[in-house]
């Protein structure tokens, strides 16, 4: 995909690297691994400015993510070109760019066993004041948390955490079509209220259950019309990534 003889300015640069993330996210959830492996490949090899680096950088975690190999997007977001430091911080967003890498990080840390960093790194995004403005990350993070204190026998900050994510679920509208909520993907909705399910049927509260199970459906329900009406839209936005970036 990557041509030498191309234009390298930084501009080109970052089209390239947006126009990858776009297709490798979209093969990895379409199923498509061989794809968007070889999208993700192509992106490894592509040269970057430093203004560039934690965005490319950020690309590869996000295609890693979706293909669930959270080993390699750990590896990709520890890289050190994925700092963001000196004078580009002016042009970084904390909200919305530095949180998303934290929640890689963190995401990504505890899919590969390491609890006690993937804790700490939660830690700091649930105290972060504008966690709540990006709720495709924020429901997946109380998830983890309240998966962290099931195993730790602390069910009440487990049920706590897992009503509050149901609730930020209900109320999210974000979709993975912003740079922050693009990440959001890697989360099954279903399983919030499964994990609560599961904790108040232990405990003989059998009605509430039943009211989480119903609100599951509706929810359920939510999802699947939402994903009928984008569908086409998604098709339109992959057709067109693939003309600017021909195999």
């Amino acid at each position: 995909m990557y041509e030498e003889g191309r234009d390298k300015s930084g501009f080109y640069t970052s089209q390239l690297i947006d126009i990858y993330d776009f297709l490798g996210v979209a093969h990895a959830l379409a199923g498509n691994r061989v794809d968007a492996q070889r999208i993700a490949d192509s992106l490894q090899h592509v040269s970057f400015t430093v203004m560039n680096g934690p965005p490319k950088y950020s690309a590869l975690a996000r295609i890693y993510m979706a293909l669930k190999e959270y080993d390699h997007a750990l590896t990709a977001i520890k890289n050190s070109d994925a700092k963001v430091t000196g004078l580009i911080t002016a042009f970084y967003d904390q909200t919305f760019q530095e949180i998303p890498k934290l929640y890689i990080l963190s995401k990504s840390l505890y899919e590969t066993g390491n609890i006690k960093e993937a804790k700490e790194g939660y830690g700091q995004l649930l105290g972060h004041p504008q966690i709540e403005q990006i709720g495709s990350i924020y429901w997946i993070v109380l998830l983890d948390r309240a998966k962290i204190a099931l195993a730790e026998g602390r069910k009440s900050v487990a049920e706590d955490m897992l009503k509050k994510a149901i609730d930020v679920i209900e109320k999210q509208r974000s979709s993975i079509n912003s740079e922050a909520g693009r990440i959001g993907f890697v989360g099954d909705k279903q399983t919030a209220y499964a994990e609560l399910t599961a904790l108040l049927l232990a405990d003989g509260r059998y009605a509430e259950a039943f009211a989480y199970v119903e609100r599951s459906k509706a929810r359920a329900l939510v999802d699947l019309l939402a994903s009928q009406k984008n569908i086409n839209s998604a098709a339109d936005k992959l057709s067109k990534s693939r003309q600017l970036c021909p195999n």
